[in-house]
């Protein structure tokens, strides 16, 4: 009965500590990279290429979001990101920068001396995401609110 106890207390410990990863409260937490480092090889997808990637809400997720917010404030929250995620592919095609659109899950990030695999889909991970790579760096988890051309010619060395 000891075992079974510290076991309950151990394994919420560890869960609410994968869940303290994101907090509205420490609103930098959904850009460190760190944050969604993985050791998992389930990966759904390998990125290889320098690009953009768009990341959505897998089915499931969308069902749970709906439970959450309701579905009129869940059709208000999707039309806003989608109206951000435009405008950034916008800046995007103009800097000629490759898009992908992807369903939330496990990334692999294969660049020129360094590999990185994320998981996007973990507990307390934003449904939308953007994330920008460069083969030459790290990815960069950014945001489509506020992303500039600056910003975006930087990372990819466009001068």
């Amino acid at each position: 009965m000891k075992r079974l106890t510290l076991f309950i207390l151990v394994f919420s410990f560890l869960e609410s500590k994968a869940q303290e990863k994101f907090t509205l409260d420490n609103y930098d937490s959904y850009f460190m990279l760190s944050n969604y480092e993985t050791t998992s090889n389930k990966v759904a997808f390998t990125i290889e290429e320098s690009c953009a990637i768009f990341i959505n809400p897998t089915s499931n997720q969308i069902l749970m979001l709906k439970k959450e917010y309701g579905e009129s404030d869940f059709y208000t929250i999707a039309d806003d990101t989608n109206w951000y995620n435009y405008k950034a592919s916008e800046k995007l095609e103009k800097l000629n920068i490759k898009i992908l659109n992807l369903e939330s899950g496990i990334l692999k990030f294969a660049g020129q001396s360094e590999t990185w695999t994320l998981d996007l889909s973990q507990p307390g991970a934003p449904e939308w995401n953007f994330l920008l790579f460069n083969i030459k760096k790290a990815p960069l988890i950014s945001s489509t609110v506020d992303v500039t051309d600056s910003e975006l010619k930087k990372y990819f060395d466009i001068d």
